[in-house]
């Protein structure tokens, strides 16, 4: 029987892992698929190959052998020289070929597939010209070392560099598979390494495999509580805004560093005036109401070192809160 020759196409390039340091550098390798070709070139450790019917037979060769030179042309070579064969019961029935490259970690990263039929000629059957022809192409993920990688993700970024999508990805023993599909791409490779005690994140750009190096920004936050408005050793005059009478009320937290007297008086941003107040001061849990008399628009209150808060109270023609539903939690919990 003919003995079966895979010949790798000049699709074929050599296979590894992609290896970079664990100092923070430049990936030139994830700027395009095509350099993901060519810096796995020169790492490659060892190629498969088989063939095999539709109606197995029993005597369908399959080999695994290191690579005679990290080359595509060695690589070719490499394939071309196993001894493969195949008995075929059903001559009618498609054949197959498969052939796969592989780094010294047994990653994956080359594979090809050629399905064919025997020819029916006037001496019987025979193998078509083209039979052996495999294009090895690039696996869909491709480990990239970087020493210490422990965890990975890639950022999706818009038109706007925008993130609109987060891809975690698997890291094992140093190695980030890289998924080739985005290599070149607008997108941002984040690696998480550790190493004795101590980890940092790493940010790399898809589009040109460059470094990026995260810009610091010192932050000051300025915070208000909802409803609150502070003062200090001021009379109390608050403007609580609303529309046709619909608005959230305001409390006045009043900061005295002494004792003294200060007035009160709250208006709604329509001119409405309130009827009076609840006061208390912290510390206390008995509030003191007043109420306006005669016509005046503002009363006063004796305070002393510490703070006061006040509510307004008002006509509910002149302040209404809006409707504010409440929904119990569905496990009946209030935890979050």
């Amino acid at each position: 029987m003919k003995r079966i020759v895979l010949t790798a196409a000049s699709a074929l390039f050599a296979c590894s892992f992609l290896s970079v340091l664990a100092v923070a550098q430049d990936l030139p390798m994830i700027k395009s698929e095509d350099a993901l070709r060519v810096y796995a070139l020169g790492q490659c450790a060892n190629a498969s190959a088989s063939v095999g019917s539709a109606l197995p037979s029993g005597n369908e060769s399959y080999g695994y052998v290191p690579v005679s030179e990290s080359t595509a042309a060695g690589i070719s070579n490499t394939i071309a020289g196993m001894n493969l064969s195949i008995d075929v019961v059903n001559p009618k029935d498609s054949l197959y070929a498969w052939a796969a490259v592989y780094n010294a970690d047994g990653d994956q990263l080359f594979n090809g597939y050629h399905q064919f039929w025997l020819v029916n000629g006037k001496g019987g059957y025979s193998m078509p010209d083209d039979y052996g022809n495999i294009s090895l192409k690039l696996y869909d993920y491709i480990p990239v070392r970087i020493a210490n990688a422990q965890s990975a993700f890639i950022d999706i970024l818009n038109d706007a560099g925008q993130t609109q999508a987060e891809i975690n990805l698997n890291v094992y023993n140093g190695k980030v598979y890289f998924p080739r599909q985005l290599a070149g791409s607008n997108v941002v490779l984040a690696v998480y390494a550790y190493s004795s005690g101590t980890g940092n994140w790493l940010y790399w750009n898809g589009k040109d495999g460059s470094q990026i190096n995260p810009q610091h920004f010192a932050v000051a936050l300025k915070t208000s509580i909802q409803g609150i408005v502070s003062l200090t050793d001021t009379n109390v005059y608050v403007t609580v805004p609303t529309t046709n009478g619909i608005g959230y009320n305001l409390t006045a937290e009043l900061k005295s560093t002494g004792k003294q007297w200060l007035g009160v008086s709250f208006v709604t941003s329509e001119g409405k005036l309130f009827k009076g107040a609840w006061v208390l001061q912290a510390g206390d849990t008995q509030w003191t109401p007043y109420t306006l008399t005669g016509g005046a628009e503002y009363f006063a209150i004796p305070v002393q070192q510490g703070v006061y808060y006040i509510v307004p109270v008002w006509d509910p023609q002149d302040l209404t809160e809006p409707a504010d539903p409440w929904y119990p939690p569905y496990n009946g919990g209030g935890k979050g």
